[in-house]
């Protein structure tokens, strides 16, 4: 699909399983080997005529779900997991992803982000903090590698949103990641800046349910 200069690719996965000679399997296993292309070929469409171009900067429409310089009937997704990775021209690193299924395996503050191998790994801070009504749990850190042929200091900062997933919203997950040549650190950004960019970023999230 084309629109404004934009394009659309959806992809979606069919079975086609007529076959005589899965017949056998099909008495033992009901659901195995199923014809569902003409199902699936409905749901791609609708999918498509739901797309619509979005500024990427502009929030969506009234139940619409946002995705990358476009928004689509969420209504239509099923469950999803989407993920959108930038990176700017200072080499800034930043991920977001969000989904709608029913379980999560990983609560920010409860588990490990220091990488194995690291040599030291310091908290730059670890807590929760409100953020345009939102309560949102954040861990900073800085690592040391100095056991290899290039030393050096990484900075990963996360954030989760949601991540228990109550009231059926889904999760925001934020994470920024830079890192330092010790062996050449001119030009590179200070911890200071880093954190001033990390709070400049995060001060505009805002929630919108796409049930309003």
């Amino acid at each position: 699909k084309w629109e404004d200069d934009i394009t659309f690719s959806v992809k979606m996965l069919a079975q086609d399983g007529r076959a005589a000679r899965y017949d056998e399997i099909r008495k033992i296993a009901k659901y195995s080997y199923r014809y569902d292309v003409p199902e699936k070929k409905r749901q791609l469409l609708a999918i498509l005529s739901s797309l619509q171009s979005r500024k990427d900067n502009h929030p969506p429409s009234e139940h619409k779900f946002a995705i990358q310089f476009a928004q689509v009937d969420v209504s239509l997704l099923g469950e999803y997991e989407i993920s959108v990775n930038y990176e700017n021209n200072k080499d800034i690193s930043l991920a977001m992803q969000t989904d709608n299924g029913r379980y999560t395996d990983r609560i920010l503050l409860e588990s490990d982000i220091c990488s194995i191998g690291a040599t030291s790994c310091l908290t730059l801070y670890k807590g929760k903090r409100n953020i345009n009504g939102l309560e949102v749990s954040e861990w900073l850190i800085n690592q040391k590698t100095l056991v290899t042929t290039y030393p050096t200091l990484e900075y990963i900062f996360e954030l989760a949103i949601h991540e228990d997933k109550k009231e059926g919203r889904s999760p925001l997950k934020l994470s920024m990641y830079y890192k330092v040549d010790l062996l050449k650190p001119d030009g590179m950004l200070s911890e200071a800046e880093l954190v001033s960019l990390w709070q400049h970023i995060t001060r505009t999230i805002k929630y919108n349910s796409p049930d309003a």
